[in-house]
C-alpha cells in the first residue's frame, strides 16, 4: 500500500497547526461577517459580539480531543435548555433545524473537511458537530447577533428563515475553499479504516474479509478516469443521447477505482438526474429530452468534479435553467412547441460539442436566456396596452389591503359584534374610497379613522360622570359623520337608518353602565363574497378574477409563492368551478396584480395577489417551480 503524502497527524508541527486553524479560524470570521453586512448589520457592538461567539465556540472545540468530552459538555447545554424561557426554546429548537439544514446542505465538503481536522487535532474519534468551522460555531453567532442586537422572539425566528439561503451559499464556499488550503498546507483526511490493531483484530478469524482493493497510483487513477470519458464518448456515440449501459455509472465497480473527488461528483450528478427523471410534475416529453444531459453531465463530474459542489459552475446554472424551462411547460406538452424545441436543441448541443472544454456550458446557457428574454419580453408586450388600467386595479388593491389592516387593528378593542359587522362591511369601503381618492396622509383619512375609533370607544360601559358627559356631547356630531359616510358610499336609506337605530340602543346601554356587548341582539353577517370575473374599468377585453370585499387578515405567503416571476405557470379555481390555467406574462409593479396569457387560447385575464394568496391558503393554487436537485 503507498504511504501516505504528507505530515502524519503525530509529525505536524506545533507551527503548522497553529497556522492551519488561524486560518481557519479568520476565514470562518469573515465569511459570517460577510453574511452581516449583505443583511444590513452594520452596529459595531452587534458585529462584534457575533463574531467574538465564533471565535470563542471555534476555540473551545479546537481544544476537545475526543468524542466523550464532547459529548458530555453538550449534555450539561441541554439539560439548560429546560430552565429557559419558552420562547428561548423555540429559538434553540429552530437553530438545532437550521444547523441540520446547513449540514445536509453542505454534506460532501463538510464531510471531507470533519475528516481533514480529526487529522489537524490528531483525534481518533469526533462527532461531527464536534468541527471548530461547522454549522453548530454558526448557531452560537446567530444566538449571540440575536440577543445582541435585541430582537423579540418572532424577530429571530424570521432572521433565521432570512438566512438561511445565505448561509448554505456561503458555507458550501467556505468549505470548499478550506479543504483546498489544508489540502495545500499537506492536512490530508484522515481515513478511518486504517488502525491496525482493529484491523487485525477483526479480520483475524475471517480472512475472507480482509479488503481485497488497495490503494490505486494516483497516474493510474487518471488513466482509468480518461478512459471511462472515452468510454461514455462511445456509448454516446453508439447508442443515443442516453445509452442505457451509461445510466448508473457510480455504482460500477471501476468507479470504485476513481480518484474519490471524482467518485463522489459522479454519485451526485446522478442522484440530481435521476430526482429529475423521477419529478411527476414535469410534463414526460420534457423529462425525456433532458435525460440526454446524462452522459454529458457524468463526463462533465469525471473532469470538474467541483461541478457537484458549486451552485455558479456554469453547467449546474444550465441545468437550473433548461429545468426551469421545462417546468413552465403545460402538463400535455407536445412534442414541437418552441420552449420543447429550445430544450432538446441546448441537450443536442452539449451532446455533440462537449469534449474537454466546459465552456460550451455557458455558451449554451446564453443562447437559453436571450430566447428566454426574448419570448417572455414578447409576451409582456401584447398587454402593453393593459398598463393603466393593470395601475388603477392595483391602487385599488393597495387601498384595500391597507383599510382592511386598520380596521383589523381598530378592532383589537373588541367592540361589539354591531360594530364589528358595520366596520368590516361598510366603513371598510370608505377607507378604501378615501385612500384612493385623498391618501393616507389627508385629513380625510385621518378624519375616517377617528370616526371609526369614536364609534368603538361610544359603545364602552360609561361607568365616570365625565365619560357620560363626553359621550352626549359628541353623540350628535358622530351620528352624523356617520351618516355621511354611508351615504358616500351609497347605501340604501332603510339600511342607513337601521344601522344608526342599533347604534342609538347599543348607546342607551353604554349611558347607563351596562356593557352594551352583553344586550345586543344577535348579528349574522352574511356569507363571505365569493370568488368573481370584474371588468377592469377601462380597459377592453380584460378581466380580472378576485374577491372583493374586507380582508379578515393578511394570508401567510411561502417564499417560493412570494417569487413568482414572468413566464411561471399557474392553475387555480374559477368562479364556477372550473380548473384553469395560464402563463404569467406581466406582473404589476408592486406586486397586486398578475396578468396572465390562458391557456389554451391565450386569452388575457388579471388575478389579483389576494386572490393567488387566498387559493393558495384553500388548497386550490397550483404554480410551476422548478424542483431543487443538488440541495
Amino acid at each position: 500500500m503507498n504511504e501516505t503524502v504528507g505530515p502524519s497527524p503525530k509529525n505536524l508541527s506545533d507551527s503548522l497547526r497553529g497556522q492551519a486553524l488561524d486560518e481557519c479560524r479568520a476565514a470562518l470570521l469573515d465569511t459570517l461577517g460577510s453574511v452581516l453586512r449583505d443583511f444590513k448589520y452594520v452596529d459595531v457592538s452587534v458585529i462584534s459580539a457575533t463574531l467574538n461567539a465564533a471565535r470563542e465556540q471555534f476555540d473551545q472545540l479546537a481544544g476537545l480531543r475526543d468524542r466523550k468530552t464532547f459529548e458530555s459538555q453538550r449534555s450539561l447545554t441541554a439539560s439548560r435548555i429546560s430552565l429557559v424561557h419558552e420562547e428561548d426554546l423555540e429559538f434553540s429548537i429552530r437553530l438545532s433545524d437550521l444547523a441540520q439544514q446547513l449540514r445536509e446542505s453542505c454534506e460532501l465538503p463538510l464531510g471531507q473537511l470533519h475528516l481533514r481536522f480529526m487529522t489537524l487535532l490528531d483525534q481518533q474519534e469526533a462527532a461531527p458537530e464536534q468541527l471548530p468551522v461547522g454549522p453548530e460555531t454558526v448557531g452560537c453567532a446567530l444566538r449571540a447577533l440575536a440577543s445582541e442586537a435585541g430582537l423579540n422572539p418572532d424577530e429571530r425566528i424570521r432572521m433565521l428563515q432570512d438566512m438561511r439561503s445565505q448561509l448554505i451559499r456561503s458555507l458550501r464556499t467556505l468549505y470548499q475553499n478550506l479543504n483546498e488550503r489544508l489540502d495545500a498546507l499537506g492536512i490530508e483526511q484522515k481515513s478511518l479504516l486504517r488502525s491496525t490493531d482493529r484491523a487485525l483484530s477483526r479480520y483475524a478469524t475471517n480472512p475472507e474479509n480482509v479488503p481485497a482493493a488497495p490503494a490505486m497510483d494516483p497516474a493510474l487513477a487518471i488513466t482509468l478516469r480518461d478512459r471511462m470519458i472515452s468510454w461514455l464518448d462511445e456509448q454516446l456515440a453508439s447508442g443515443g443521447n442516453a445509452p442505457q449501459v451509461a445510466r448508473q455509472l457510480g455504482s460500477t465497480e471501476l468507479a470504485g477505482l476513481l480518484p474519490s473527488e471524482s467518485r463522489q461528483a459522479v454519485a451526485c450528478v446522478e442522484r440530481a438526474l435521476d430526482r429529475l427523471a423521477a419529478h411527476a410534475d414535469i410534463p414526460t416529453v420534457a423529462r425525456q429530452a433532458l435525460d440526454g444531459l446524462r452522459v454529458p453531465l457524468l463526463k462533465l463530474a469525471l473532469r470538474e468534479p467541483e461541478v457537484a459542489t458549486q451552485p455558479e459552475h456554469p453547467a449546474r446554472k444550465l441545468l437550473t435553467a433548461l429545468v426551469r424551462e421545462a417546468s413552465e411547460l403545460p402538463p400535455d406538452a407536445a412534442p414541437g412547441t418552441t420552449q420543447l424545441n429550445l430544450i432538446e436543441a441546448s441537450v443536442s448541443r452539449l451532446g455533440r460539442e462537449y469534449k474537454d472544454d466546459a465552456a460550451v456550458f455557458a455558451e449554451v446557457l446564453g443562447v437559453l436566456a436571450n430566447a428566454r428574454n426574448e419570448r417572455l419580453a414578447a409576451l409582456a408586450r401584447r398587454f402593453d396596452s393593459y398598463a393603466d388600467g393593470i395601475r388603477s386595479e392595483e391602487r385599488g388593491e393597495l387601498a384595500r389591503r391597507h383599510a382592511s389592516k386598520a380596521i383589523r387593528a381598530l378592532c383589537a378593542q373588541e367592540p361589539p359584534r354591531t360594530v364589528l359587522f358595520f366596520l368590516e362591511h361598510y366603513w371598510s369601503v370608505l377607507l378604501r374610497r378615501t385612500l384612493m381618492t385623498y391618501g393616507d396622509r389627508s385629513e380625510e383619512w385621518t378624519q375616517a379613522l377617528k370616526v371609526a375609533d369614536g364609534l368603538i370607544w361610544s359603545m364602552q360601559a360609561k361607568t365616570e360622570t365625565a365619560d357620560r358627559e363626553r359621550l352626549k356631547s359628541m353623540l350628535p356630531r358622530l351620528v352624523q359623520h356617520l351618516r355621511n359616510g354611508l351615504d358616500a358610499i351609497r347605501v340604501k336609506p332603510e339600511t342607513r337608518d337601521r344601522l344608526l337605530e342599533r347604534f342609538a340602543s347599543l348607546h342607551t346601554e353604554a349611558l347607563q353602565g351596562r356593557d352594551p356587548r352583553l344586550v345586543e341582539p344577535d348579528v349574522t353577517a352574511p356569507p363571505e363574497e365569493a370568488t368573481r370575473l370584474d371588468k377592469v374599468s377601462g380597459v377592453e377585453g380584460l378581466q380580472i378574477l378576485r374577491r372583493p370585499g374586507y380582508l379578515p387578515r393578511e394570508p401567510e405567503i411561502p417564499p417560493a409563492l412570494s417569487k413568482l416571476e414572468a413566464g411561471q405557470s399557474l392553475h387555480f379555481t374559477m368562479p364556477d368551478g372550473s380548473r384553469a390555467s395560464g402563463v404569467i406574462a406581466t406582473i404589476s409593479p408592486s406586486r397586486q396584480i398578475f396578468v396572465l396569457q390562458m391557456r389554451p387560447d391565450n386569452a388575457p385575464l388579471a388575478v389579483a395577489w389576494s386572490e393567488i394568496a387566498r387559493q393558495q391558503g384553500a388548497s386550490t393554487l397550483g404554480y410551476s417551480q422548478a424542483p431543487m436537485l443538488f440541495e
